[in-house]
């Protein structure tokens, strides 16, 4: 049940947010679409900053990939954005995400493991 709900999830979400999940990745992007959708969604309600609408870039991604028991595979994914606030300020976004490499309907696949947003050189955690 818990799998037909995100599969449901992720193709309203993805629909909802096409042409907004595609302005903010940069084409060649790593992250998958799923997971761009779970970002570009924790994003938008996330309590650090106002974001402006369609300010949100995706500047880079760096990846790492932590090899396990057996072969399997877990993918870090360290993406920065910016974006401006409601006032106009610059603002600096790092999501840390994972994909993790198993196959158990008791967990997700994808996770949002932190968010920071740096305006003015003051840092905070979003959450």
């Amino acid at each position: 049940m818990k799998i037909i709900f995100i599969v449901l999830f992720s193709i309203f979400t993805i629909q909802v947010h096409a042409d907004t999940v595609d302005s903010v990745f940069q084409k060649n992007s790593p992250v998958p679409m799923e997971l761009r959708v779970i970002i570009l969604t924790a994003l938008e309600n996330n309590n650090c900053s106002d974001i402006q609408e369609n300010s949100l870039i995706e500047i880079s991604t760096e990846i790492y990939e932590d090899q396990y028991d057996q072969g399997k595979v877990d993918t870090y994914y360290t993406t920065k954005f910016q974006a401006y606030s409601s006032v106009g300020n610059m603002i600096n976004f790092t999501v840390k995400s994972t994909e993790w490499d198993f196959n158990n309907p008791n967990f997700d696949k994808y996770e949002i493991l932190s968010i920071n947003s740096e305006n003015d050189g003051v840092v905070k955690a979003c959450q």
